[in-house]
């Protein structure tokens, strides 16, 4: 026969989660939900009409409260003088025992002023009317929090009564140490329960594997590139006029023989000196640069249209290069042409030819910033391509049969203690198999004895 359990948790919004796990380690009419210590007189009246068939020997009481709570202090010693009143008055052994939930975490808001309120909360237990005290966090002893870290929290909070249907000394050990230490000395525990079959769950995820598989390799990505694409490919027009313009920079008034025998770079240096490169850097080369610092904008696509554009991208960075390679060719080979009468009949040719350099310049120079994009883009793209790639290779690789059952002796690794410690020796510990209503096995760790330096509030 079973001691009546009691939960009374002075957060309601952890109640029910709770209760609901309580149901898979023990039978209906077991577990009594106390909804305040103000209403304890009609929970004692519901045990003792023993509907359940329990033993009444002894009652086990949880209270169960948030550490971030502003007013856990004032309400966890209101509930202890209470239960501990009026429970023993109408039954020969109370076992109250404190849980506190610990919220460590790093993804929530206000940090600093839930710190502020749990250190707060924990300094102020300087006496207590509990038989002891259980921290439980969503860190681990190994440091972690992951994202079903509350709800193992849950888990474990539900199944710490099971302790009282064990041979156990955990309870004793640690009433001992406190007493000789006389200050309080806190607990903390680990739960491991066997996890449903992951099978089904893979089956899917091999299904997604392979349709992302045919959303990369489809045909169906050649299709036209977006507009951003489509602009990076060629950010400035061929001829911005620049011939006539540079032909009309301020030259030095020369005659047609003065340049004679000289290359267009020599002829350019004796009319203009370093205006013509002084007004193409301050017109032109502005409004490249002005182009070069406009961000690449990331924005969403169909994977298969992110791996076609990939493609479209690698060829066009291919074809951007060779027409570089191809413009220097012509700009070297104009400024070493030489001056000669059968080239040219006037200065103005002269000039229309060294216009023709700055045009090619400026086109090669607004390729480099495409190419500087083109790159950038297909870079990104492939980053995302390579991630996809690597999660078709994680879905892939899960494992579509059972692997073969654990021991008891292989599963303790499984249930890491819910608080992380700065020291772990010379503490009491112990280890519990269960099994839950269902039959499905599961495991109790237990560790005690360390104090609130033992460990940092983050």
């Amino acid at each position: 026969m079973r001691n009546p359990v009691i939960f009374l948790f002075l957060d309601e919004c952890i109640r029910d989660k709770i209760l609901r796990q309580t149901e898979r380690f023990f039978p209906t009419g077991s577990v009594f939900n106390m909804p305040s210590a103000d209403e304890s007189r009609e929970i004692i009246a519901k045990i003792q009409a023993n509907e359940g068939g329990l033993r009444l020997n002894r009652v086990n009481i949880y209270v169960v409260v948030e550490a971030e709570n502003p007013d856990a202090l004032r309400l966890v010693e209101n509930a202890g003088q209470r239960l501990s009143v009026q429970f023993r008055e109408n039954f020969a052994a109370v076992d109250i025992t404190l849980i506190i939930s610990l919220n460590e975490s790093n993804g929530c808001e206000n940090i600093k002023e839930r710190n502020t309120s749990t250190y707060k909360f924990l300094t102020g237990l300087a006496t207590t009317l509990f038989n002891r005290i259980f921290l439980i966090s969503n860190k681990n002893e190994y440091g972690e929090v992951f994202s079903e870290s509350k709800n193992n929290a849950h888990a474990l909070i539900a199944a710490l009564p099971l302790l009282n249907l064990t041979q156990s000394y955990f309870n004793e050990a640690l009433d001992a140490k406190m007493a000789s230490q006389k200050q309080i000395l806190f607990a903390s525990a680990g739960f491991w329960q066997k996890t449903p079959s992951q099978l089904n769950e893979n089956r899917v995820l091999h299904k997604l594997a392979e349709v992302l598989e045919e959303e990369m390799e489809s045909d169906k990505g050649m299709v036209l590139l977006s507009r951003e694409v489509q602009r990076d490919k060629r950010i400035a027009p061929l001829s911005p006029n620049i011939i006539n313009n540079i032909a009309g920079v301020a030259a030095k008034p020369l005659r047609l023989w003065e340049l004679w025998g000289l290359t267009v770079k020599e002829a350019e240096s004796l009319l203009f000196g370093d205006e013509a490169v002084k007004f193409f850097e301050r017109v032109y080369m502005r409004k490249i640069e002005n182009f070069s610092e406009c961000e690449i904008e990331a924005t969403k696509k169909p994977l298969y249209q992110a791996v076609s554009e990939e493609a479209e991208l690698r060829e066009i960075i291919s074809e951007t290069e060779n027409k570089l390679h191809e413009l220097r060719g012509s700009m070297g080979q104009i400024e070493v042409t030489i001056c000669r009468p059968k080239f040219f009949g006037s200065i103005d040719y002269v000039k229309n030819r060294i216009g023709e350099v700055y045009t090619l310049r400026y086109e090669y120079e607004s390729l480099l910033v495409a190419l500087d994009r083109q790159k950038s883009k297909q870079a990104q793209l492939e980053s995302y391509l390579d991630y996809i790639r690597g999660v078709v290779q994680t879905l892939k690789s899960l494992p579509l049969t059972e692997p073969p059952p654990k021991t008891l002796n292989e599963t303790e690794p499984y249930a890491p203690i819910q608080i992380s410690l700065l020291r772990s020796d010379d503490l009491i510990r112990e280890s519990h198999t269960f099994n839950t209503m269902n039959g499905e096995p599961c495991l109790l760790r237990l560790i005690g004895g360390f104090t609130l330096q033992d460990f940092r509030i983050q």
